[in-house]
């Protein structure tokens, strides 16, 4: 039986009220977070320019498992932010 994710526990990494900005001209933008291995992050009260949040699933190739859980809430993104 898997064990729970744990949401709202000390089993995440917090990632809070931080500026983000990806200055470099012509690049594409990138992940700020990126998760797999069972990562378990809770990504808030940020602005992000030119990022996103990241999450790979089981399907992956590597021999890695995915995203354990992921919260994403309360960001400012600024031109191409999301979160796949």
């Amino acid at each position: 039986m898997a064990a729970p994710i744990g949401w709202g526990t000390n089993q995440f990494i917090f990632v809070e009220d931080n500026v983000f900005a990806n200055q470099s001209a012509g690049t594409a933008p990138y992940a700020i977070i990126d998760g797999y291995r069972g990562a378990r992050y809770v990504l808030r009260h940020n602005t992000i320019t030119r990022g996103w949040c990241e999450a790979h699933g089981s399907e992956s190739a590597n021999p890695f498992r995915g995203t354990r859980g992921g919260e994403v809430y309360n960001n400012t993104f600024i031109g191409g932010g999301r979160w796949i």
